[in-house]
């Protein structure tokens, strides 16, 4: 999601109510995964459901963010670093895997 800015509300609020209100991922595994980006703030995260925690945990979404998105939006390349972080997230998601009890019927 990209936003021209955030109003002065934090970006971990924002990106929380989002992903709440959204319903980001299958409802009982808590699998989703939302990338935020502010503009005008110069604010991005990576906001991930409790149940990927194990294969994209905070220290991972950072390094994302700082290695993959952050050089390119210093160049104006918002695409680009969106795409990449994308495809570094998706590489770390494909490690899931839904435990036999929790998956959907």
């Amino acid at each position: 999601m990209t936003v021209p800015s955030l109003r002065k509300e934090s970006i971990e609020s924002f990106s929380l109510r989002v992903a709440n209100v959204w319903g980001i991922g299958h409802r009982r595994l808590d699998n989703g995964v939302l990338v935020i980006l502010a503009i005008s703030d110069r604010k991005v995260r990576i906001e991930v459901g409790r149940g990927l925690e194990h294969v994209i945990p905070n220290e991972l979404a950072k390094k994302i963010i700082k290695t993959d998105m952050v050089p390119a939006f210093r160049k104006g390349q918002y695409a680009v670093g969106i795409e990449t972080g994308v495809l570094s997230l998706m590489k770390a998601a494909r490690r899931y895997v839904v435990p036999l009890e929790k998956r959907p019927k």
